[in-house]
């Protein structure tokens, strides 16, 4: 009976010997069965909106541009049509879509040097552009023509008239605005009346501008 007893104990104090060695282990087996959570996807943010130039409208507008032009010059006897070229400026009030204003253009119509006309017209000029770019305008106002004519090879003869004339514009612009420039480009039929006469000319014009 006390082998049994003894034995009993000396089994029982190697059991408490073998935990007290495995104890201190525990935590780091513990620690290494422990696995790490991925890391959340970092969510990509969205770009930023893309930048619009917004239509304003605006008070007044201005704009600048050139022609060119093939027409009748019945200032001289039995001339035929020829070419011109010249340069314009327009300014006006904006009225919702519609400019009404001034209008100024210079050309020379006419063989350079040979026989031609030196042509300044003031004018009163309506615009109108809408949404989709349709350009519709006129202009009215005197024509004074200064004609030169070499005169035999020697010196040259000049004159002066006064003709009123209307001109129509039809084409595409971009529309008047507070904050972009403005292109356009039209046709341009125009009729003078010089001494009582008919003179039609026809013309191509390309210009640009602002408004403020």
């Amino acid at each position: 009976m006390r082998t049994t007893t003894t034995s009993t104990r000396l089994a029982t104090f190697a059991a408490l010997l073998a935990g007290a060695a495995i104890w201190p282990a525990a935590p780091a087996l513990a620690e290494d069965t422990v696995t790490e959570a991925p890391p959340a996807p970092i969510a990509e943010e969205a770009p930023p909106p893309a930048i619009v130039l917004r239509y304003v409208p605006a008070n007044f507008a201005w704009d600048v541009g050139i022609h060119a032009s093939y027409g009748q010059r019945v200032q001289f006897k039995g001339e035929p049509p020829w070419l011109g070229i010249g340069a314009r400026f327009g300014w006006g009030k904006m009225i919702g879509d519609h400019r009404v204003g001034l209008g100024f253009a210079f050309s020379a119509e006419g063989e350079p040097a040979v026989k031609w006309s030196n042509i300044f017209t003031p004018s009163f000029q309506w615009d109108f552009v809408d949404a989709k770019g349709f350009m519709v305008g006129a202009n009215l106002g005197p024509a004074m023509l200064v004609n030169v004519e070499l005169s035999g090879g020697y010196g040259y003869n000049t004159s002066f008239d006064a003709a009123p004339e209307l001109a129509v514009r039809l084409g595409w612009s971009q529309r008047f605005s507070l904050i972009a420039k403005r292109f356009y480009v039209a046709v341009e039929p125009k009729l003078r009346i010089v001494d009582g006469k008919p003179e039609f000319v026809g013309g191509v014009v390309l210009g640009s501008g602002k408004g403020y």
